[in-house]
């Protein structure tokens, strides 16, 4: 089902009809639910628009309304319902000079899902303000997304400074299309590296049950 959704709505972006691409991701969200949604039409549309742009099929322009559409899209559906009393705590959000944020925003609709509290930070933030939102929330964790590769040398020390910010008692969970580029130096941190929905999920339900056994340990 997702797939047809998916090729209806290449359609409607290539014909820049927005109207009609509105009106399939209505219909999707009805027939799929909010995960299957996110993960198995949003996620692999956005990387079809990315590669036809690429190649010229499509013009910046009609990136930029699918991406404008899919942003409104995805910021109704966060979670509207408070998070469980206790619930970790996360912050989400892009590195400086990362500008798009849709990779993180459906990271933060897919950890509220699962019941965390979720702060989103939009795009852009440099490592000290997103360390400084950790500690005015209190979170356990920090995931950030990265959708494009840059050779200099800024993102390197942002994400050194980031880790180094929040210390070891502070999860730092790194995703997005562009993440794999960094891989060397995501192992050399020491960051969580999400390998796909799945995993990410997995992470989430890992980070919870050790939260749960240090407030046993604490009591």
């Amino acid at each position: 089902i997702a797939e047809r959704y998916i090729e209806k709505c290449y359609s409607a972006v290539l014909a820049f009809d927005a109207i009609a691409l509105e009106l399939h991701f209505e219909n999707a969200l009805v027939e799929l639910g909010t995960e299957v949604f996110i993960e198995h039409l949003l996620t692999p549309l956005l990387t079809v628009i990315g590669e036809r742009w690429r190649i010229g099929e499509l013009r910046p322009v009609h990136e930029h309304m699918a991406s404008a559409i899919i942003r409104s899209r995805t910021y109704i559906l966060r979670n509207n319902n408070p998070a469980p009393k206790g619930a970790c705590r996360m912050v989400v959000s892009t590195p400086i000079g990362q500008l798009h944020e849709l990779g993180a925003l459906l990271a933060a609709i897919i950890a509220e899902l699962k019941g965390w509290q979720v702060t989103y930070l939009g795009a852009n933030l440099p490592a000290e303000e997103i360390a400084a939102a950790v500690k005015y929330t209190h979170a356990t964790a920090v995931t950030i997304s990265i959708s494009f590769a840059d050779d200099d040398l800024l993102l390197h020390k942002e994400i050194r400074k980031l880790k180094k910010l929040l210390g070891n008692d502070v999860s730092l969970i790194v995703g997005g299309r562009a993440a794999g580029h960094y891989q060397p130096l995501l192992n050399e941190v020491g960051v969580i590296n999400i390998e796909n929905y799945d995993h990410f999920r997995h992470i989430l339900m890992e980070l919870e049950t050790n939260k749960t056994n240090q407030d046993k340990a604490k009591q």
